[in-house]
């Protein structure tokens, strides 16, 4: 997750498409990686370190959809903003 994310989960209300622009990196897009198999674990197996594993595992995962929706909006907005930019300027030239 890149720091911009992190910084703009705060502040998305403040999102202004005039002042931001996107990095090349940034809309760059992410490489698919394949999913490993699930690995069954026994109950007998799920000590405090387990389920300790799995809360850290659910927040991070939370975290990364967070940001992957926070990423899309605010690549709507930009589109929509440069969208009726284009339109203004063809109207006015």
């Amino acid at each position: 997750m890149s720091k911009f994310t992190l910084s703009m989960a705060s502040s998305c209300r403040d999102f202004d498409p005039r002042k931001r622009a996107f990095s090349d990196e940034e809309l760059k897009p992410q490489p698919l990686i394949k999913k490993s198999r699930k690995q069954f674990v026994p109950d007998d197996l799920k000590d405090d370190k387990y389920w300790a594993r799995r809360r850290k595992n659910n927040l991070a995962a939370k975290r990364s959809r967070d940001a992957r929706r926070m990423k899309e909006n605010q690549i709507a907005l930009r589109a929509g903003y440069l969208e009726k930019e284009v339109s203004i300027s063809a109207i006015i030239n």
